[in-house]
């Protein structure tokens, strides 16, 4: 997989993507034992907000797409 410049991190209970180069993608979130709570696709807009209802902890947001694959950890609060 290439480098991508795509990026994730948390605020509260929502996500921001930010993703300069307007690739598209499938974005997941998984808990901490593996199991995905969240999975929906990137628009390929440069800059996303995403509200998702999950217990507070830490996730992996998995974004990934033809030519990419970012994996970050986050706080959901």
């Amino acid at each position: 997989m290439n480098h991508s410049n795509v990026s994730a991190y948390s605020f509260g209970k929502t996500l921001f993507i930010s993703n300069p180069d307007h690739e598209k993608g499938l974005l997941k979130l998984v808990n901490m034992f593996g199991q995905e709570v969240y999975k929906t696709q990137l628009s390929g807009n440069s800059k996303q907000q995403i509200v998702v209802h999950v217990s507070p902890g830490y996730y992996i947001v998995q974004i990934a797409g033809n030519s990419f694959s970012v994996n970050t950890k986050v706080m959901i609060k």
